[in-house]
């Protein structure tokens, strides 16, 4: 960045504190990254591990050479018509995807759900044939996953939500993590007082992404943890990792190395990238897997830069898909007893979230622009103010909408009145204006159930409290308490599935640190109690982080 004169500023040695000097840092940076190729910035920032990421438009998506390399689109056939959309995100290196294909026909698969005649010339409904045969929710496991051993050697937000949704299924995942090492949803940047202060059992984020988990901590880079952690992988029947590319086999830990140790064990990896192509040893976080991908250039105003979505979104993208890949492996495993390797990229993931672009550019040769709020397929398609402080309405309402709801909402009767059908639906912007002005006198839990009930999609936008209070989600039960050493009572929300009316209980809330190193080491491994304490006296294991 050429700002060496600046590098050693005491102000500046963390990351709070540049936060804090953004109106100084950020012009400099800026006027840095104008001098330079972007290829450049990029291929050189991640020569030095940082993680960044180019932001391919649309129409540069498919000759990007990691995605090319990976076959991260394919062709799709309709009819007569070919054309390229993202492949399956994870790979399953024993079983892995058929890639592209025929688009089903309309109808092209009702043979698989009708029997043949019934002698009348009436066709059966299989559905109606096989009702006996479909359990009924009491019948349904809410612990699918019970039995099943998962070592959980994952970080911060994507691989450690993957392995939560898989202990919410009745899987014993086992959280490992070092004293020197461990998490770093517990700390970015540890100091002593923080570790005198307990705060690495204070981090909320961590709370919520590890319930129903085991902890326990191994400093495995030394021999004595490394030995220990082996005899850890040979009692489990999968792994989630998502470091870095590379790292797990500088760790004695790449897939080659660990079905040695297990041959069936299954093992998820979910670097930024793949494990596989030019960019398999690249760092990224989950914004930059989403920049990686091109969404920011779908989102925004189109006199705005590519927005980001500044959540992290690729991370939480991950962790779903993560989760389906450690179930489909699984799934392989309990029918042919093999385990195997299975390589997710954030980036692969986060891709079809930019299908409606991909898909006007490969059929159409369109770079579509970004447009705001503004739909093809809605005349109302917006979050608009209501009354009060910070109180707003989603509202979608689509183009062929009908009479009932034109003389509901009054703005559109009013322009609708004005102007023909016609030209009616391409009003955007004046219909969201007229839309807005007549929503901020509104209440809008009011307005949404009004909306609602004229067949309209309309929600309140929720704050913490709202959520929290939402009649829906108490009426389902949807939050849960439990108690946690050093936070006390914490919220947490109920797996998304349900097997009847009632949510699957949350079983605990997030391990201490080392919490559970007694029972998994002496009860599950056998440890003696000499081996354990020698273990903690040469710090391979312990309940407190430590500085390195």
């Amino acid at each position: 960045m050429d700002l060496g004169d600046i590098a050693d500023e005491p102000l500046y040695q963390s990351s709070i504190s540049r936060l804090n000097a953004i109106d100084i840092l950020e012009p400099l940076i800026l006027e840095s990254l104008a001098k330079h190729n972007v290829e450049d910035i990029f291929q050189k920032g991640q020569a030095m591990r940082i993680p960044l990421a180019r932001v391919p438009t649309m129409d540069e998506l498919f000759s990007v050479d990691q995605f090319e390399y990976r076959q991260a689109f394919c062709d799709i056939s309709d009819g007569t018509e070919t054309f390229r959309a993202p492949s399956t995100p994870f790979r399953l290196f024993k079983t892995p995807p058929n890639l592209g294909g025929q688009v089903t026909m309309l109808g092209g698969s009702d043979d698989m759900w009708t029997s043949p005649s019934d002698g009348n010339g009436e066709v059966k409904d299989l559905s109606e044939r096989n009702e006996d045969k479909i359990p009924y929710c009491e019948e349904i496991s809410k612990t699918p996953l019970e039995g099943i051993i998962i070592i959980d050697l994952s970080m911060g937000w994507a691989g450690p939500v993957a392995t939560k949704n898989a202990a919410d299924l009745g899987a014993t995942v086992i959280k490992v993590e070092g004293c020197v090492r461990f998490d770093w949803f517990r700390s970015w940047e540890a100091t002593q007082e923080w570790i005198d202060n307990n705060g690495a059992e204070k981090a909320l984020n961590f709370v919520h992404f590890n319930r129903n988990k085991l902890g326990v901590t191994i400093e495995y880079e030394k021999k004595a943890g490394y030995e220990l952690l082996v005899r850890l992988l040979k009692e489990a029947d999968a792994v989630l990792e998502n470091y870095s590319g590379g790292v797990m086999s500088k760790l004695n830990l790449g897939y080659h190395q660990l079905v040695e140790i297990n041959p069936e064990l299954v093992v998820v990896s979910l670097p930024a990238f793949g494990s596989t192509g030019p960019w398999a040893k690249f760092r990224a976080y989950g914004s930059t897997a989403e920049q990686a991908a091109g969404l920011p250039h779908l989102l925004g105003d189109k006199h705005q830069s590519p927005t980001m979505q500044h959540v992290a979104f690729g991370d939480a993208i991950a962790a779903v898909n993560g989760t389906a890949a450690l179930l489909t492996a699984l799934y392989h495993k309990s029918h042919t007893g093999k385990g195997q390797f299975v390589d997710l990229s954030h980036a692969e993931c986060i891709l079809p979230h930019s299908l409606l672009g991909i898909l006007h550019y490969s059929v159409d040769g369109i770079v579509l622009k970004r447009s705001g709020n503004i739909h093809p397929d809605y005349l109302v398609f917006g979050v608009f103010p209501c009354k009060g402080d910070e109180n707003w309405i989603l509202i979608q309402i689509v183009n062929d909408v009908e009479e009932s709801v034109i003389n509901n909402v009054p703005p559109l009767r009013k322009l609708y009145d004005k102007y023909s059908a016609e030209l009616f639906s391409g009003l955007h912007n004046e219909i969201n204006a007229c839309v807005g002005e007549w929503t901020k006198c509104k209440d809008a839990k009011l307005l949404m159930n009004e909306l609602q009930d004229l067949g309209v999609t309309a929600a309140v936008l929720n704050d913490g409290d709202g959520l929290l209070n939402d009649p829906h989600l108490v009426a389902r039960g949807y939050m849960q308490l439990l108690e946690r050493p050093f936070v006390g009572t914490q919220i947490h929300p109920s797996p998304p599935w349900r097997v009847g009316e009632s949510p699957i209980p949350v079983r605990h809330s997030a391990p201490t640190m080392g919490q559970h190193n007694d029972f998994v080491f002496k009860e599950m491994l056998g440890l003696s109690a000499a081996d354990y304490s020698s273990l903690e006296r040469d710090g391979i294991i312990g309940t407190k982080p430590r500085l390195a």
